[in-house]
């Protein structure tokens, strides 16, 4: 937590690969390291059924998309045309979609989405969370993040009408709000 506050509070408005990197080694390793993105194909399967539940781009693709990733978050927020939780809510939805990582890709999302958000003055001084929103139904997170008919990223996920991810991810934001303005009550 402390690297993402150095990052939020550092002067340049700019994301960069570094910083996730960065936030993925602290997430994983509990080190203020940069993790090297997948050299393999990873799949999630539902750990009931065995069944693949989603199959990711291939890891050749993934330096590429992640840095077309970056440079959208930095492009969007510097037009400052849609409003930052929408550009918050399609990096993260993006990010859990190239899946860089073998393991820890919704925390290191979580915490890319955190950094958009504070570094767009959507901070409230840090007294919110969209983690404890969606820790109370995790299922319904991964539901929401579960768009499209196919499981493969090459079959309809990435041109997928995320309106559903859109709106649970609003009222997370809006959720996270309303207890904090209970909680200063």
């Amino acid at each position: 937590m402390h690297f993402l506050d150095a990052l939020i509070k550092a002067k340049t408005a700019r994301i960069n690969e570094r910083h996730v990197q960065t936030l993925h080694g602290l997430v994983m390793e509990g080190k203020k390291c940069s993790s090297a993105y997948r050299d393999s194909q990873n799949v999630i399967k539902d750990s009931a059924s065995g069944s693949i539940v989603y199959l990711q781009p291939e890891a050749k693709e993934v330096s590429a998309l992640m840095l077309d990733l970056i440079n959208w978050i930095n492009e969007e927020v510097g037009k400052a045309e849609l409003p930052v939780p929408i550009i918050a809510a399609v990096a993260h939805y993006q990010f859990a979609t190239i899946h860089p990582y073998y393991d820890g890709n919704g925390r290191t999302a979580r915490l890319l989405t955190n950094l958009v958000l504070h570094k767009s003055g959507y901070g409230l001084k840090g007294i919110y969370s969209l983690e404890e929103y969606y820790a109370t139904n995790l299922q319904a997170y991964y539901n929401a993040l579960s768009i499209g008919e196919s499981h493969n990223d090459y079959f309809g996920r990435e041109q997928a009408d995320i309106t559903t991810w859109l709106v649970y991810f609003c009222e997370g934001m809006a959720d996270a709000f309303a207890q904090c303005a209970l909680a200063s009550k």
